[in-house]
């Protein structure tokens, strides 16, 4: 979750979100009640440190929200694959993925990117394969594990978090 904010759909939400939300408040100032001045000046306080707090914590919001939903679908036996123990192999034909439920081939070429982040691998391919870098017996097995795709992609390791990463 700590690289929520370096995926480019969630800053585009969040742009969204922060602009949705000034546009509400400058249409509740427009109708706020005219009754006396001191409730319009009331009024006007509240909603301007009420935009300022949305607009401060909108991304920590965000962020608690997208780990509520992953805990939630964590629970759910339907997504029960996409945190099942599996295996990955990799052959002529590309990147074998196998775990319980289903056995996958990422080809060679549908390989877009490979990313080192913290103590994990991330292969880009129609769908992400997150690895845990403690799943490898030792750094030089991690090693040949990357260097082997980078050989059959042509693509170098990116130390930086992918962009188009899915977390739902």
């Amino acid at each position: 979750m700590k690289h929520a904010r370096d995926v480019k759909k969630f800053r585009l939400e969040a742009i969204v979100s922060k602009e949705f939300i000034v546009l509400v408040y400058l249409i509740l100032y427009l109708i706020l009640p005219s009754s006396s001045e001191k409730s319009i000046l009331y009024c006007e306080y509240v909603l301007i440190i009420m935009a300022i707090l949305v607009i401060l914590f909108d991304t920590k919001l965000k962020i608690y929200i997208t780990k509520r939903k992953l805990i939630k679908m964590y629970k759910i036996e339907e997504y029960s694959s996409l945190f099942a123990e599996a295996s990955i192999t990799l052959n002529t034909e590309g990147v074998e993925y196998m775990n319980l439920f289903s056995e996958t081939i990422y080809k060679w070429d549908y390989v877009r990117s490979i990313h080192e982040v913290d103590d994990y691998l991330i292969i880009m391919c129609n769908e992400q394969i997150v690895i845990p870098v403690n799943c490898f017996k030792c750094e030089d097995e991690k090693n040949n594990f990357v260097n082997v795709i980078c050989e059959k992609t042509d693509l170098i390791v990116n130390k930086k978090f992918p962009e188009k990463f899915i977390f739902i």
